[in-house]
Order: structure tokens, then C-alpha cells, then sequence
């Protein structure tokens, strides 16, 4: 039975009512099977057998189907959910605006006379008051508890040196400029006094160096009126009526005023530059003095 005599068969069933003709004509396709000879499935055909072309295509079509449904599930796995390409799409992080620096607040200058606490510019050193100083030549000063006052004065060029205070006419150590820190305190440590100057190590405004305390002698007498230098100090027994410690290469001087007056000196190397900042106080200073003129040289910030 070749496939056109089926396919025939086949159709004339289908044609006829929905339940005799297809039994019978069922029957008579069947039957014309069982009388036509069959090719023997495993014994190989000289030729290949004939193949509808569906039925080459149907194997093709299966396999771009699962290669469609293949593709459709990894796009579906490797498509991020919010539809952008390449996984998900980072919010953007907000750039932040630079804060910006504040201009730093400019420090006053010191002014003349009575001074409001606070921090001031003197020259090239910042400093901060406490209430009750006044400002003037050359230095800061406040009365303290014996009517004798509290001074600070900063010095630097010292050209002179003298080796007896009181006898200054005759023994200066030096006309020039002092060059190092060490000369500068050998010279101080080399004057007459009545007691021994012992240099310690010391820092100001993170710039180091040495603090020496020098003491008029307390057996000194003084006058008032009008000495060589015009204050009006007298010292009895000295040159001029005067007790000249140092002097600048200006011309500036440090004088002192009475017996048991202190120069507590603070000698530092400021990048090769020497700078002696002078704390004054009396044997009348009390330790609350003393504790104030420490905090106002310990606030101090040189700028070289």
C-alpha cells in the first residue's frame, strides 16, 4: 500500500458521519495495511527513504523554538527589572558642595591705654590679656598688690650687656649686636648680682630656648628725682643714679626701678633671631601675679 491509497482511504473516513464512517472506512484502511507488503525496518533501502519536507523542517523548527525560549529566559535573568543594561542602575550620589573655609577673624592690634581682655597683635606676636592692663612704651603693664607694677616688654638686637648694673659706665660687655643664644646668656649669667642666675630650658610660641631670672640687689637705696636717663629713679650708688641691665643696638635700654625688682627673662632663638621677652614682678608679687604674667607669655604665637 503505497501513501497515496492511504492518505485516500483515510480521507473518505474522515468525510463520512462522525460515527459509522469512521469505523468502517477505519476497517478498510486497516485491512488494505494488513494485504499491501511492508518494508522490513531494519534491513537497509538502496536508497534513503522518501521524507516529506515538514517533517525535515519540524526538527529545525523544535530546536530554534527552545533556542528562543533558551535566550527568552536569560534575558530575562541577565535584563535588570528596572530595564537598564548591564545590572541595576545606581542612584547617583549627590555631590556635596564644598563647605566653605571661614576667612580666619583678623587679630586686633594693640591699642593704647586701658585694654579690654582679649587677644591682640603686638609686631609680629599674638598675645591674650586678661582684664586690668594698660598698653604703652614698651611694653603691657598692671599694678599688683603693693603698688608696684606688673610689666611684660619684649627686646630683641640686644647690643649691650653690662657686667656690674649699677656700675655700667666703664663695663659693657658688647656695641654690637649679640649673635647666638648661648653668648647672650653667658653674658647675662657673667653680671654682677647679689644672687646666682641659674639659666633653665624654656619654649615660647614653640620656639625654645632659655628663661633666666635676674634680681636687683635688695640693699640698693633709692631717691626720687631724676636720673641719667631721665626716670625718676635714683639709685644712690650707681652710675647716673641709674641700674642699667642691657640695651638694644637702637639705643633702647632696660633700666630697672627698685630693690628686689625681677627681670624674669625668657631668652629664644626665633629661626637665628634672638628675642628676650621680659616678666617684671616685685618680692610683693603675689603667686596669683606671678601665675598671670606666666599665662600671657605662654599665649603667646610669634610669627618669624
Amino acid at each position: 500500500m503505497n501513501d497515496d491509497v492511504f492518505d485516500r482511504i483515510l480521507t473518505d473516513w474522515l468525510r463520512e458521519g462522525p460515527e459509522r464512517g469512521r469505523v468502517e472506512g477505519l476497517d478498510r484502511a486497516l485491512a488494505a495495511t494488513r494485504r499491501t507488503p511492508q518494508r522490513p525496518g531494519w534491513r537497509l533501502a538502496p536508497w534513503p527513504a522518501r521524507r516529506l519536507p515538514l517533517m525535515n523542517a519540524l526538527p529545525k523548527i523544535a530546536m530554534v523554538a527552545a533556542a528562543v525560549v533558551v535566550l527568552a529566559v536569560i534575558g530575562i535573568n541577565v535584563i535588570p527589572r528596572n530595564g537598564g543594561i548591564g545590572g541595576p542602575i545606581a542612584s547617583p550620589t549627590p555631590t556635596a558642595s564644598p563647605t566653605p573655609t571661614p576667612s580666619p577673624t583678623p587679630v586686633p592690634s594693640l591699642p593704647s591705654g586701658s585694654v579690654p581682655p582679649g587677644t591682640y597683635q603686638a609686631g609680629n606676636i599674638t598675645f591674650t590679656l586678661p582684664a586690668g592692663w594698660t598698653a604703652g612704651d614698651p611694653g603691657i603693664g598692671k599694678p599688683d598688690a603693693g603698688s608696684n607694677e606688673l610689666f611684660i616688654s619684649t627686646w630683641q638686637n640686644v647690643a649691650t650687656v653690662y657686667k656690674d648694673p649699677c656700675h655700667w659706665q666703664a663695663t659693657p660687655v658688647s656695641t654690637t649686636a649679640i649673635p647666638t643664644l648661648d653668648a647672650l646668656v653667658a653674658a647675662f649669667v657673667a653680671q654682677k648680682r647679689s644672687t646666682v642666675v641659674a639659666p633653665v630650658d624654656a619654649t615660647v610660641g614653640g620656639f625654645s630656648g632659655k628663661e633666666i631670672d635676674l634680681a636687683v640687689p635688695m640693699t640698693l637705696k633709692v631717691t626720687q628725682g631724676t636720673n641719667a636717663v631721665g626716670g625718676s629713679d635714683v639709685f644712690t650708688a650707681c652710675d647716673g643714679g641709674v641700674y642699667k641691665s642691657f640695651e638694644q643696638t637702637t639705643g633702647d635700654l632696660r633700666y630697672n626701678q627698685g630693690p628686689g625688682q625681677h627681670d624674669l627673662l625668657d631668652i629664644i632663638d626665633v629661626n637665628g633671631g634672638l628675642r628676650v621677652i621680659d616678666r617684671v614682678y616685685w618680692p610683693t608679687s603675689s603667686a596669683a601675679d606671678k601665675a598671670e604674667l606666666k599665662a600671657i607669655v605662654d599665649s603667646m604665637k610669634i610669627t618669624p
